[in-house]
């Protein structure tokens, strides 16, 4: 990890994961229904990661945050919804979050890799 910003996104990524899991988590109740928690919780994680990254953006560039941050937030949130209609802890959610965070972080970090790799001159 030689370059700094590497170490940033995967900080805002986490930190996106966990902003859309409680967001979601606080929209949803304890028994409800699974498919409506999830359709909630993905609008509600997607706006929060959202709102979370106009705030960084400026700093760190729109691209770099707002793609991953959309889709950790997507997927958090409803992981978080759902977790939180099944009853499941704020701890546990927030930790479900914040995993998601890292993941979809790494994942944007290998693609923009193989994205910009130089091929080889085999000549």
């Amino acid at each position: 990890m030689s370059d700094p910003y590497r170490l940033l996104d995967r900080v805002l990524g986490v930190a996106l994961g966990v902003v859309g899991a409680a967001a979601a988590g606080l929209a949803a109740a304890p028994g409800t229904a699974m498919l409506p928690a999830m359709a909630a919780g993905m609008g509600v994680g997607m706006a929060a990661a959202m709102g979370g990254a106009l705030v960084v953006a400026p700093w760190t560039g729109m691209f770099e945050v707002m793609i991953p941050g959309m889709w950790a937030g997507m997927v958090a949130g409803m992981g978080g919804a759902m977790g939180r209609a099944m009853g499941v802890d704020w701890p546990a959610m927030l930790c479900l979050g914040a995993g998601t965070g890292l993941i979809v972080a790494l994942a944007f970090q290998r693609l923009d890799r193989r994205l910009t790799a130089r091929p080889a001159d085999d000549g």
